[in-house]
């Protein structure tokens, strides 16, 4: 290198040495061709970049790829609305419930990061999703599936690109700007194998776990990720439960037959919004153990399934692979004698208790064609729904 009339360094092109380092890119190095006892001296590390008393130097600039320092994080992410956590109720669950039952479930969780690269001299690149290893041991696992083509439902780590490019980037620590990068998954509690012990899930997932985050790519140990994160709380919450109740085999896929029902009347179902087609009754049949040490004493059953929003309240799914329309299916507990009400779906209701010898238990429901438009088509009308039982 030579000074320039201004005393400012010049650099000749034989001070210049292009290394391919392979994956990490094309470092330049830069070098002085002679000692300046007023410039600080540098000096070569790894092979790839320098280190000068003010710290780490590389350009990167004419070739565009970026400098192989250690794999820390590219993008920085920090939530940018709505709540970065959820709080798990309290779940008694049975140590002998069957493999893949769902305990609970949500879907339509929201998280939303305001991202910025994290130095000047990087390209746009994509953010991130990461699912994190969801595995609470004994039998449990979260499984979490991001909303999107191509994304698969598990409990184990698994990284996925999105299509937002991010191309703030950060400046003596302040983002010039953020861009924003959204998604929504659903995240369930389900058993995934032998449950061996009773009792309170590990306390020291009270705090919570991270199970999805936005932020930087694949390469990038967790100690060095700058990512928004949704975590999971009050998981000591999660209580299994000794003494359980067991689904009789005629409840374990029950089929309710709704009679064919007319429409066009000008009076009963078909003729408003909210009338409603005769009901058809079914229960669901338990037989549950004697009362064990360390067991309370009630059961709780909750049915899941896909309302209409309108008719949440009311108790009624929609349909489901059906070419009817302008009708769902409405759900009702009880039956004429005991009164009826309309299920609250996802909401766990208490229908027995243990008693000191093991007993059969019948839960009843009633379900009907609901009119939920001004128009009822006619045609093949089905729903679904799940229920899961808890205890105290």
């Amino acid at each position: 290198m030579r000074r320039n009339d201004r005393d400012d360094i010049a650099v000749d092109a034989s001070s210049i040495h292009i290394e391919d380092v392979g994956m990490t890119g094309t470092t330049i190095r830069l070098g002085f061709s002679r000692d300046y006892p007023d410039r600080p001296a540098f000096k070569r590390r790894s092979g790839k970049c320098w280190l000068s008393r003010t710290g780490k130097f590389c350009i990167a600039g004419l070739i565009g790829l970026g400098c192989p320092f250690d794999a820390a994080a590219s993008i920085i992410c920090s939530v940018n609305s709505g709540s970065p956590s959820i709080d798990l109720p309290p779940l008694k669950i049975a140590a002998d419930a069957p493999i893949g039952q769902v305990f609970w479930h949500q879907s339509g969780i929201s998280l939303s990061a305001g991202c910025s690269l994290a130095t000047m001299m990087g390209s746009p690149e994509p953010a991130y999703l990461l699912r994190r290893n969801l595995d609470l041991g004994n039998g449990l696992s979260f499984m979490l599936q991001f909303d999107g083509p191509n994304h698969d439902r598990g409990s184990s780590e698994q990284i996925y690109s999105t299509d937002t490019m991010v191309k703030a980037y950060h400046f003596s620590g302040v983002p010039s700007s953020l861009t924003t990068v959204t998604t929504t998954f659903s995240l369930a509690l389900v058993k995934t194998g032998t449950t061996v012990n009773t009792g309170q899930v590990p306390t020291f997932y009270g705090a919570g776990m991270t199970v999805a985050t936005i932020g930087s790519g694949p390469g990038v140990a967790d100690a060095k990720r700058n990512d928004a994160e949704f975590r999971v709380r009050n998981l000591d919450n999660v209580y299994i439960a000794a003494s359980t109740c067991k689904v009789e085999q005629n409840s374990r896929n029950i089929i309710v037959q709704l009679p064919t029902t007319p429409v066009g009347t000008p009076s009963g179902f078909g003729s408003f919004v909210g009338s409603t087609s005769q009901s058809q009754p079914f229960s669901i049949n338990l037989k549950c153990d004697a009362l064990k040490p360390g067991s309370g004493g009630g059961v709780y059953l909750a049915l899941d399934g896909t309302t209409l929003p309108s008719f949440a309240t009311a108790g009624v799914l929609a349909l489901t692979n059906s070419t009817a329309s302008g009708v769902g299916v409405q759900v009702l507990r009880g039956d004429a004698s005991s009164g009826q009400t309309p299920v609250m779906f996802g909401t766990p209701w208490r229908v027995g208790t243990f008693d000191k010898t093991a007993k059969a238990v019948s839960i009843p429901f009633q379900a009907r064609y609901y009119q939920t438009e001004k128009q009822v088509s006619a045609g093949e009308a089905d729903s679904t729904a799940t229920f899961t039982l808890t205890y105290d």
